[in-house]
């Protein structure tokens, strides 16, 4: 299953593989495509971690989606994904995306922006919690 949001050649694609029991668990792909850059890396999106489900981000957001003042941030464990919104008030969300590869001490680090429509962040939030039910 994949989310990917966004438009106009600057998306964030989440993409979970299917979950099958008794395998161990496998890591959530992300990959950020802006008109000069594509960045992909693996994070983990574990229930046991101590941050938030990412699905309970995208839930904020929605509820929130007629606007909000200030950043409203998430961060996954390991701050392999870390994406930020502000809202501008006239239904479009501006997503900061920071992504860093973890595998290696001083790995690459990217940062991008891409812009939703607040009306759609509701189908992010439904999206966003079956990619989790998916990466459990």
């Amino acid at each position: 299953m994949s989310i990917v949001l966004g438009r106009d050649g600057a998306t964030l694609t989440i993409s979970a593989p299917d979950a099958y029991d008794g395998e161990p668990a496998q890591p959530t792909y992300v990959r950020l495509e802006l008109p000069k850059l594509k960045a992909a890396c693996a994070v983990w999106l574990d229930p046991d971690n101590p941050e938030p489900a990412l699905w309970l981000f995208f839930k904020e957001l929605a509820e929130s989606w007629r606007g909000w003042s200030g950043v409203k941030r998430w961060k996954s464990y390991e701050g392999v994904l870390a994406p930020s919104c502000t809202h501008d008030g006239l239904g479009h969300v501006q997503m900061t995306v920071e992504l860093h590869d973890a595998t290696v001490p001083d790995g690459w680090s990217v940062r991008g922006t891409i812009e939703l429509e607040a009306g759609a962040l509701g189908e992010y939030a439904v999206a966003a919690r079956r990619l989790g039910e998916t990466a459990e």
